[in-house]
């Protein structure tokens, strides 16, 4: 999801950074347990600390008990809404690294390379390691295909199950 976030216009993250002072009352620029459990239950939203816990640690890419902007910003965006024609091409060409019309679990092991910070640590940003990508590939690519189409993407990431599968588009 942070890659959507870096295709948001100026107005969108203007309004989700707005969103976000107001959670953030310590404007520590981090979200914390107590400050996302205040907001939701500003909205009528009432969750026990161990569920605030649970969601905190769904979107945190570091395992800490703090939301940052940027994960705030990625774990806000709704992504039927949000996800256009234009940015779901341009999402799938930043996977499609060698320009070949198709997303390959080499693709995707160089994009979660590309992600990690430092370069040098063997896991991404969500925990997941350059030697997972055969079966976080395998997950996202339910043909016997080694490749996915942008028809298959666009499937997966806007939840369309009807998608005819990549192996009967050779």
């Amino acid at each position: 999801m942070n890659l959507f976030a870096k295709m948001l216009s100026t107005s969108e993250i203007a309004d989700l950074k707005a969103e976000f002072e107001k959670i953030d009352v310590d404007h520590s620029g981090q979200v914390d347990a107590d400050e996302l459990s205040s907001a939701l239950k500003k909205s009528g939203i009432s969750l026990p600390d161990k569920d605030i816990d649970e969601l905190i640690a769904k979107v945190t890419a570091t395992g800490c008990q703090v939301i940052n902007y940027s994960e705030f910003i990625a774990a806000t965006l709704n992504a039927k809404a949000f996800l256009s024609e234009s940015r779901l091409l341009m999402l799938f060409r930043e996977f499609d690294v060698d320009d070949c019309g198709f997303i390959t679990g080499d693709n995707i092991k160089e994009v979660v390379d590309r992600l990690q910070s430092p370069p040098s640590v063997e896991s991404s940003p969500r925990g997941h390691s350059s030697k997972d990508i055969p079966s976080l590939f395998g997950a996202l690519n339910d043909s016997k295909n080694e490749k996915i189409s942008y028809e298959k993407f666009r499937a997966i990431m806007v939840g369309d199950s009807k998608t005819k599968k990549d192996d009967d588009s050779d």
